[in-house]
């Protein structure tokens, strides 16, 4: 779940993804330095499912060299993981899942608590992903706590 949860709170900031767009993600919606957004996933007490997403219309995002290559490497990792249980990845499986060969898109519920945790083993009382970049080689997000009263940042470089 640690590596899960990793992914699924990075990748917001460099793709500007909601979660739930995060979540529905599939191997299929990357096309070399573009990745398609056009599908959320939702839970609703209890219900989960695919929908369209928040405008209705699907979304071009333009990754860097850096943001590809991370992914290149999470498809790694998740090819073998699939390896190890006997399974395949395929084009439609998700690009978050906690099932091997991807199956099912990741438990939103089980990571949004699993991240308010983190954050409140942090002391923090919420979370904001900003994302800027110095320059085309350095890109970094910034987590603020407390946005409005008081500002505590924490500013991570995005490993190439």
């Amino acid at each position: 779940m640690d590596d899960l949860l990793g992914a699924f709170v990075s990748w917001p900031p460099v793709t500007g993804c909601r979660r739930g767009e995060i979540a529905a993600l599939r191997w299929n919606s990357f096309r070399g330095d573009v990745l398609i957004i056009g599908q959320s996933a939702y839970a609703v007490k209890g219900v989960t499912g695919i929908k369209s997403t928040k405008t209705g219309r699907d979304r071009v995002v333009h990754l860097d060299q850096s943001v590809q290559e991370w992914f290149q490497y999470w498809h790694g990792q998740c090819v073998e993981r699939a390896t190890e249980w006997g399974v395949h990845l395929t084009p439609e499986s998700f690009v978050l899942s906690s099932q091997p060969d991807g199956s099912r898109f990741v438990n939103l519920d089980a990571v949004s608590r699993k991240v308010r945790k983190v954050a409140d083993q942090l002391g923090m009382k919420s979370v904001t992903f900003i994302r800027f970049a110095i320059s085309p080689q350095q890109s970094f997000w910034l987590e603020v706590s407390h946005p409005m009263t008081q500002p505590k940042c924490w500013a991570t470089q995005i490993r190439r």
